[in-house]
């Protein structure tokens, strides 16, 4: 992927850059699909912002797209929950 320097935000970690797409790509109320299980601090801020958080659960292949409730979210978080030694 090429990006010119302005296209480009450094952030202070990745709360921060969550919290900055969130409030950008967002409306209040809008589905944003997160793997269940998964860190839960994304979930706390997109539900903070008003989104409508909805637990995917997620195997071997990660997230199981099939099982997104209704309409497209606006936002599908997948993370390396797998990985992650705070989930589990």
């Amino acid at each position: 992927m090429r990006a010119d320097a302005e296209e480009i935000l450094a952030t202070s970690g990745s709360q921060q850059a969550i919290d900055l797409l969130a409030r950008v790509l967002l409306e209040p109320g809008q589905m944003v699909a997160v793997e269940d299980p998964g860190p839960c601090w994304p979930r706390r801020a997109f539900a903070s912002l008003g989104a409508r958080v909805v637990g995917v659960p997620v195997d071997t292949d990660g997230l199981v797209v099939q099982t997104i409730p209704g309409c497209a979210p606006g936002l599908c978080v997948p993370t390396s929950a797998g990985t992650d030694p705070t989930v589990g």
